[in-house]
């Protein structure tokens, strides 16, 4: 059934309730008795007419709207710092185990203390690479970070 397409139907009724004659536009229902869905939903909805006695509400079919089972629940949440959540792996039987800092450095004690001559060596490395890297952008932040609020110039 097309959306926009307007059905013209024609039917006459007696006194009993009984349909006479029903006639509809679309092309499965010639003829003096109308036997399609438009002509039905017709007759459906002249029978609601007479058992409310008003029109006045919007007749829409339960097809247009959406669906009204299985809704999603509103949830709310609030963001968090990354600091206040615990990354754990939760085992069957086993207690949890607690991390020692918030700021967890997985990497070996050795390789913890990186210095801004590290940091510089490694920007010269990447810019060598005759690539765009977009690490060139945060290595300066690091850099400063490293010296205590001084930024050094790049290398070319």
């Amino acid at each position: 059934m097309k959306k926009m397409m307007t059905y013209n139907i024609r039917a006459a009724i007696d006194k009993s309730s009984d349909v006479v004659f029903g006639t509809c536009c679309c092309s499965p229902a010639p003829g003096p008795t109308c036997s399609c869905k438009h002509y039905g939903a017709f007759c459906y909805f002249i029978e609601e007419f007479c058992r409310n006695r008003s029109a006045n509400t919007i007749y829409t079919s339960s097809t247009s709207s959406l669906q009204q089972w299985n809704q999603p629940q509103n949830r709310s949440s609030s963001p968090h710092p990354i600091q206040s959540i615990k990354f754990f792996k939760a085992e069957y039987g086993k207690d949890l185990k607690q991390v020692a800092s918030n700021s967890y450095d997985p990497q070996p004690a050795s390789l913890r203390a990186t210095t801004s001559h590290d940091i510089q060596q490694l920007t010269c490395e990447i810019s060598q690479l005759k690539q765009p890297v977009a690490m060139l952008h945060v290595l300066p932040i690091a850099i400063s970070k490293a010296m205590n609020g001084t930024v050094p110039s790049l290398p070319p």
